[in-house]
């Protein structure tokens, strides 16, 4: 499956503002794409638009990052960083170097700054 393009419709726009959500309209090349909340390994922010990371491939969404946080109250998500949102689920290992950037290691290997409060982190595990 290939990524989805960057450009989404004003459906989507409008379905990304919606109230609480478990699932996610995103605009393909020459279709849609329904992401469940669940499938969301991390959300990374790309100015006025989210690229959703899933196991099936990136997904751009319309919305912002605070939008889709909002969104995702009651799933089980965390917000690394201003950019970076991640599936609680999906997180393997919290790396604390004595030098250098405090990280959250996922399941899939990738690797996304962690610049919260490592408490806020440990009341949401």
């Amino acid at each position: 499956m290939q990524d989805s393009e960057f450009s989404a419709s004003p459906f989507s726009l409008r379905h990304a503002r919606s109230k609480a959500a478990d699932r996610f309209l995103v605009k393909a090349r020459h279709s849609y794409v329904i992401v469940h909340a669940h499938e969301i390994q991390w959300a990374e922010s790309a100015a006025n638009y989210v690229v959703l990371h899933t196991a099936r491939g990136k997904h751009v969404l319309r919305c912002t990052l605070a939008e889709l946080d909002r969104r995702l109250t009651e799933q089980s998500f965390f917000r690394a960083s201003r950019s970076a949102l991640v599936n609680l689920d999906c997180i393997r290992e919290i790396q604390l170097p004595k030098t250098g950037k405090r990280a959250l290691l996922l399941t899939d290997g990738t690797r996304v700054p962690l610049a919260r409060a490592l408490n806020q982190l440990r009341e949401k595990l």
